[in-house]
């Protein structure tokens, strides 16, 4: 207080600095996981016909199972309007949704936040070795499958790699 009145500027800044450390800490950290998940993709990605002959040998499994559910799927393909929801909500529901998630976790529950993250990193690290040990072509590179998510109708919504879908 000078001569008795109360000092009005805001002391935000002052506040929030460890704040914004930490949000720009927590940033980095997530976008190097991301960094890291799609540069390792790249390294250790199979070759395309192992991708597809282990893609054969999981439809015998799921077959002989009886839960091979991926061709009776494909008939949704025949109706436009799942088509296009499929399409769109893959596109809008994938990684926009779950930056959103992060960041309004990060803001209102910051323990629900560590969780999604690790969560993130624990499905990530077992994807890639996953990835690496049974390199593994998704539906629409095999014979009879169609993709819903064409490069189109992904490029009509987000400019990001086609590798990313």
């Amino acid at each position: 207080m000078v001569c008795g009145l109360r000092d009005t500027a805001p002391t935000s800044h002052v506040r929030s600095t460890p704040e914004r450390q930490s949000v720009r800490r927590d940033v980095a950290l997530l976008a190097l996981g991301a960094a890291i998940y799609f540069g390792v993709r790249v390294v250790i990605e199979g070759t395309p016909a192992a991708g597809v002959r282990n893609a054969e040998r999981l439809l015998e499994v799921e077959s002989w199972f009886g839960i091979d559910i991926e061709h009776r799927a494909q008939q949704l393909n025949d109706n436009g309007f799942l088509r296009w929801l499929g399409a769109t909500s893959y596109v809008w529901l994938h990684w926009p949704l779950l930056v959103a998630v992060l960041a309004v976790l990060y803001r209102r529950n910051r323990g629900r936040f560590l969780q999604l993250r690790n969560a993130m990193f624990a499905s990530g690290a077992a994807g890639l070795l996953l990835f690496w040990l049974v390199p593994m072509a998704p539906p629409r590179f095999m014979d009879g499958f169609v993709g819903t998510v064409s490069d189109d109708a992904r490029r009509h919504y987000l400019t990001y790699p086609l590798s990313w879908t």
